[in-house]
């Protein structure tokens, strides 16, 4: 599934699934991306948690084709 399809299935009917998948292909990139700012791993991962959570709030939000970017 494309990114639009996932988020549009979450936002239409709440598909947990496909939000776990966004979480999924994008977790390894947040955490990198957090991890080089914050330089400990503790934290780094609390903050992906938040970003994710954050991420689910506001998802309706979203206007692109990528995922990546907007995170």
């Amino acid at each position: 599934m494309t990114d639009r399809e996932l988020v549009n299935n979450v936002l239409g009917n709440g598909d947990q699934r496909c939000f776990a998948e966004i979480v999924k292909r994008y977790s390894g990139m947040v955490f990198s991306k957090t991890l080089s700012i914050v330089r400990r791993e503790e934290l780094a991962k609390e903050v992906t948690q938040q970003t994710f959570i954050r991420a689910y709030e506001r998802l309706a939000y979203w206007r692109k084709d990528s995922l990546g970017p907007w995170l």
